[in-house]
């Protein structure tokens, strides 16, 4: 009965076809404007990126030219203007800080079309360093086993993790892949979707390589944006799905992407 079974199954897979869809993608309402900034307190020129989604899945977003920018703090005023380089990114004209209780107030124009955003900023507090480890016994390698606690009732943060081994290479390295920048959130809720979300792939680095470990303080409002940036991408694929649903957005006009400002806290390592 079972070797029946069997060649019924070998028949059915030989003259079982394939058939060819073409997918169309409802290219509707796709015409808005994603802004992205992050106004820190490093002395330096801050940026605002704006663009387009691409109607076509497979292609980047569209930069987004020609427009007015500037942020408010206070009573200062600092214009914006496109780096020639890197379309879309739009370059503060003089280096500028982000100071503790002021609020920031972006203003965009395009043609006609006008965007508001608003943002306070908090203090990031001190952290405890990153904690890495061999991949195995008598490795020269080594992993990242631990940042900071998905889940804190009291801070909500960003870690920034960039990872550095350009200067090995030659000497007893021959990597075509030198660095590596890694993301870790810390939230103030915990969802089911995140406690079973799929796992993600270890970045494993060499003996000697420099790693800077940034937090970036976060705003309730920005917390809200990064939840909902998390259940959209790092969470998907596990048996507790959300459904989908749009991103959270501070920015008028019905424009997607986030304005935010935060303080920053570094801190450099050299893998021994």
């Amino acid at each position: 009965m079972v070797r029946i079974f069997i060649y019924i199954l070998i028949i059915a897979s030989l003259i079982s076809c394939e058939k060819e869809i073409n997918w169309t993608v409802d290219n509707q309402d796709i015409d808005y404007l994603i802004v992205e900034s992050i106004i820190t307190n490093e002395d330096k020129h801050q940026v605002v990126k704006l663009s387009n989604p691409s109607k076509d899945i497979n292609y980047k977003f569209i930069p987004v030219s020609d427009a007015l920018v500037s942020v408010t703090i206070n009573d200062s005023v600092y214009n914006f203007i496109e780096d020639i380089n890197n379309l879309g990114n739009y370059i503060s004209k003089v280096k500028f800080i982000a100071i503790i209780e002021s609020m920031y107030y972006l203003n965009i124009e395009i043609k006609e079309e006008k965007y508001f955003a608003e943002s306070n900023i908090l203090s990031a507090t001190p952290f405890e360093p990153l904690v890495y480890q061999p991949i195995s016994d008598n490795s020269n390698l080594y992993k990242i086993s631990f940042i900071a606690p998905e889940y804190d009732q009291n801070e909500e943060a960003m870690y920034e993790i960039c990872i550095d081994w350009t200067h090995l290479v030659g000497s007893s390295l021959t990597d075509t892949i030198t660095q590596a920048k890694l993301f870790h959130y810390t939230l103030k809720t915990v969802d089911v979707s995140q406690i079973f979300s799929p796992e993600i792939e270890e970045v494993h680095f060499p003996k000697g390589s420099i790693i800077i470990e940034k937090k970036y303080s976060v705003t309730e409002k920005y917390g809200e944006f990064l939840r909902s940036m998390l259940a959209e991408k790092n969470w998907k694929g596990s048996f507790f799905d959300e459904a989908p649903g749009n991103l959270v957005s501070n920015i008028s006009n019905n424009a997607k992407g986030f304005f935010t400002a935060s303080t920053i806290i570094t801190d450099t390592i050299i893998v021994h």
